[in-house]
Formats: structure tokens, C-alpha cells, sequence
């Protein structure tokens, strides 16, 4: 049986978020994207399901970091100049780190299957 946390412990634990460093050949190196928070990824959900279209978008200014942890973008209009694909590429890195799984696995889930 696992160790049995203390509070204290648990919540410092469940504070960490995962980071990920992802490689983005395009722009010749690479870049850091971490999980978010969880109010955070709930109120980034709420928007999208309430039709906001630059709720994906959201998820790249919340996620990518820089080296200190610190958001790499302060505007939403520095993610919406980015190029598709490699805010494409980022936000299935994301998704991936909500899945614990791998970039391909994200979006083959987020693929809709023909009935």
C-alpha cells in the first residue's frame, strides 16, 4: 500500500505542474509548456463550451513558458500572430500533458468517429 499523505503534504504535491520541453524545429529550438492549474483549465473549458473561438488559443498564452515559469506571452494577440502549426503543435503538447500521454494519442482522441 502507497504512503498515506498528510495534508500539508498532499496539497504541496498537488500544487506541481507538469512541464514538458518541446522541441519547435521551426523556429530553431524549443519551448516549455506546462499543465495548468485546475481552475484554470476549468475556466479555459467554460469558455469553450460557451463558443468562445479563441478559447483553444487560450491554452498556448496559459501554457508556455519560459525558463523562470513565467508565461511567454502577455497578450492574446501574440498567440493569434503565431504561425498554425506550431500553435497546433503546442496545444497537442498540452493536451498531452492533461492525458499523461503522447502528442499523437491527444489527437487521435480529439478525432470525431464517424457512426
Amino acid at each position: 500500500m502507497s504512503n498515506l499523505l498528510s495534508r500539508d503534504a498532499f496539497r504541496a504535491a498537488s500544487r506541481q505542474l507538469k512541464t514538458k520541453v518541446v522541441d519547435v524545429p521551426e523556429l530553431g529550438g524549443a519551448v516549455t509548456v506546462r499543465s495548468l492549474k485546475a481552475g484554470e483549465a476549468m475556466e479555459l473549458f467554460e469558455r469553450s463550451q460557451a463558443g468562445d473561438k479563441d478559447a483553444p488559443l487560450l491554452y498556448v498564452l496559459a501554457a508556455v513558458v519560459d525558463e523562470n515559469g513565467q508565461p511567454m506571452f502577455d497578450t492574446l494577440d501574440e498567440v493569434k500572430e503565431m504561425n498554425m502549426d506550431t500553435a497546433n503543435k503546442l496545444g497537442l503538447e498540452i493536451a498531452a500533458l492533461f492525458k499523461s500521454s503522447t502528442p499523437e494519442d491527444a489527437k487521435k482522441n480529439s478525432e470525431v468517429t464517424p457512426t
